[in-house]
């Protein structure tokens, strides 16, 4: 059976590419269920390297993300709706913003970033590029890599940004992508000290 909705997720994650083979905006139960079957793997996998405590995986998160990229691309690719559709088209986060939800729905916001810089480049006029980016304001520990992200409108007082592992990762992602913005403000700035300790005047 063509299950197009866990494929493009699989494609993108394994090969960083985006592959759809038509306009297909509604996804069924049991393909949505496959999918957070893929993701949890992938989540368990990936949590061998987080640093403890890791928090649990978030099956609605995983999922949540996962339709909002899905769709992002579609829109992207295949555009036949007006901008007053975006609100109907985009269901928000339905749970609380916790750790396990912010680890749990960057397996598929990670792309975020490369799917609008791709907009901004063919089509920077684009409303839905504003709409992609109040997303990944609000989910921007995804958003790391994104150069327009308006650093100093970021909710991070949130408590899910006390956990230590978040905090931890947090600082490692700024690290990787040289966001030298980030981690000049607080409070990056101490999670980047702390991650980097005494070897912070070399490696930074």
């Amino acid at each position: 059976m063509n299950y197009p909705f866990l494929q493009m997720i699989k494609t993108l994650r394994t090969q960083e590419e985006v592959i759809l083979s038509n306009h297909l905006l509604q996804t069924s139960a049991q393909e949505q269920a496959l999918v957070v079957q893929y993701l949890k793997e992938a989540y368990t996998q990936e949590a061998w390297d987080y640093p403890l405590p890791i928090p649990t995986f978030d099956e609605t998160a995983a999922l949540w993300a996962a339709q909002t990229l899905y769709t992002a691309t579609q829109l992207v690719l295949y555009r036949k709706h007006e901008p007053t559709a975006f609100t109907q088209l985009f269901t928000p986060f339905p749970d609380a913003m916790s750790p396990s939800a912010v680890l749990s729905a960057d397996l598929c916001l990670r792309f975020m970033p490369d799917l609008l810089t791709f907009l901004e480049h063919i089509s920077p006029e684009d409303p839905l590029i504003a709409f992609l980016q109040k997303i990944l304001a609000q989910w921007h520990y995804s958003g790391v890599a994104y150069k327009e992200l308006a650093i100093t409108q970021l909710d991070t007082q949130h408590d899910t940004f006390q956990h230590p592992c978040i905090q931890n990762l947090y600082a490692q992602r700024i690290i990787q992508y040289n966001r030298k913005e980030l981690a000049g403000h607080q409070p990056w700035a101490t999670w980047v000290a702390i991650a980097l300790g005494p070897y912070a005047p070399a490696l930074w």
